[in-house]
């Protein structure tokens, strides 16, 4: 692999690694000298050339220093192939490597949906965010956690009067659950996390956890936990603007995350009227369909998003799933609190 070091000629340079190159986690971090210069891996000597050269380009026409060097790949641990940047992926594992895998590594399942979402915001937009939340979340775990392919088929029911949704039925959505750990607790592992990022996967998530230990129930050393990811932070401590206090769908929050992460998906969310969630029958959970509270699909204030306000809450959730994690693998598998 190659190694550019920008710089101006007239200024000390600095050295800032990134994480990974083509899978190879990079060991060395943080600055060396101070400056605002960059330090760049790339994966030969000739593609850092070409980088280079049209940094300098990009720069202005100013000249800045520029160094091409070899890394010898020996000198690297290299990972087992589903490790990139500290993102163990279950997708790029041989199963040689999966059955190598400590058993009290946690086995995160990323759960999502495909359901409409208002008039201003794409189908996709559960999984979409979910995606990113659990990619930043691998980033600060550095392989000590296995995340299994994002399930995007969700329980999207109350969903479907609106065209585009798509939705597995409870009992069968539930089977489904119940059989992704059931695929590895035959191999020994115990500690498992279904990462929610729609709310009809809520209680379906939950049942499934609660009927897997009914039928492990002599398995005290089995670790079985649910989660969405927006009840991890609480977004308002770290951004006052917000006009939201909880979720909703394809509100401020949500719209927001999508500015962040993909605005060209994202419609006029600016005359989008404000739905407010409302309390139902508070504190009793009432059932519902989505045209019940909301004729446009939407509930909440997306006119009050802004890819500012999506990163402030890209980064609340990230860290809190990569805390809840963090309890996982340390967990001393016997204590009911962690």
């Amino acid at each position: 692999m190659g190694i550019g070091i920008l710089g101006r000629a007239a200024s000390p340079l600095a050295l800032f690694f990134s994480q990974t190159v083509e899978g190879l986690p990079v060991c060395l971090s943080g600055y060396l000298l101070k400056s605002r210069s960059r330090f760049l891996v790339y994966p030969s000597a000739k593609r850092g050339a070409e980088e280079l050269k049209r940094a300098y380009k990009n720069r202005g026409g100013q000249s800045p220093v520029g160094l091409v060097l070899k890394l010898d790949e020996s000198s690297v641990d290299r990972p087992m192939g589903g490790w990139k940047g500290g993102f163990m992926q279950l997708t790029e594992l041989k199963w040689t490597e999966v059955s190598k895998l400590s058993r009290d590594m946690p086995l995160v399942f990323p759960i999502a949906a495909v359901e409409q979402h208002g008039p201003h915001m794409p189908v996709f937009t559960d999984s979409l965010l979910l995606g990113e939340v659990v990619r930043r979340t691998s980033q600060s775990l550095h392989g000590r956690a296995l995340f299994a392919p994002l399930l995007w088929l969700g329980n999207s029911h109350h969903h479907l009067d609106f065209p585009g949704t798509i939705s597995a039925s409870p009992r069968t959505y539930l089977d489904t659950l119940n059989d992704l750990a059931e695929s590895f607790v035959p191999h020994g592992f115990r500690r498992f996390v279904y990462l929610n990022g729609h709310g009809g996967n809520i209680v379906p998530s939950q049942q499934a956890t609660f009927e897997l230990r009914q039928k492990y129930r002599s398995r005290s050393d089995l670790l079985l936990l649910s989660v969405s990811y927006w009840n991890t932070g609480n977004p308002n401590d770290a951004d006052a603007s917000f006009r939201q206090t909880e979720m909703a769908h394809a509100c401020e929050w949500e719209t927001s995350m999508m500015l962040r992460l993909r605005p060209e998906l994202v419609g006029d969310y600016a005359v989008v009227a404000g739905v407010d969630s409302g309390r139902g029958f508070a504190p009793a959970n009432r059932a519902w369909t989505t045209p019940d509270r909301t004729a446009f699909g939407h509930i909440g204030y997306p006119s009050a998003a802004s890819a500012e306000k999506g990163e402030a809450l890209f980064r609340v959730f990230a860290a809190g799933v990569a805390a809840l994690l963090e309890r996982v693998i340390a967990w001393d598998g016997k204590e009911w609190d962690a």
